[in-house]
């Protein structure tokens, strides 16, 4: 009997799959280096917060340097997911598949959330966007 090529019969394909298939991978630890910290600070030191939008583009900025969180959990952010668990400020970011994951705060974050949050009003407003897009070319956060 001449031997069928498995691309041509089905369950020799499957018994190939199966042979090859590799277990399911997950990782809580990230192989990206991080940049030193002297290059963050001299960043965010570097922006002009004389007005609300250089506030909101340093505390995104930190809120990004000092979690390691990905972009679309920082830009999904709201105002009441920055709150206070004793002495200790804690943001909590919605990740991947609903997960929720609650990081405690540096205190250099913390001065720059607060003065964002202050300069923005957006206590106020706690379901809102915490970082909001600018209007055109101006120095005024929008109303998203």
């Amino acid at each position: 009997m001449a031997s069928v090529p498995y691309t041509k019969c089905p369950t020799r394909r499957a018994e190939v799959y199966a042979r090859s298939k590799t277990p399911k991978f997950s990782r809580s630890e990230g192989k990206t280096p991080a940049p030193p910290h002297e290059e963050v600070q001299k960043l965010l030191d570097s922006i002009d917060v004389r007005h609300v939008v250089g506030l909101r583009d340093r505390a995104l900025l930190g809120v990004m340097a000092y979690t390691f969180a990905r972009i679309g959990a920082v830009v999904a952010l709201t105002p009441q997911d920055y709150f206070q668990v004793g002495k200790r400020s804690v943001i909590r970011f919605r990740e991947k598949g609903g997960k929720e994951k609650e990081i405690p705060v540096h205190h250099k974050l913390e001065e720059y959330l607060d003065a964002y949050l202050k300069a923005a009003k957006l206590f106020e407003e706690p379901a809102s966007p915490l970082f909001r897009s600018t209007r055109s070319r101006s120095r005024e956060l929008g109303a998203d």
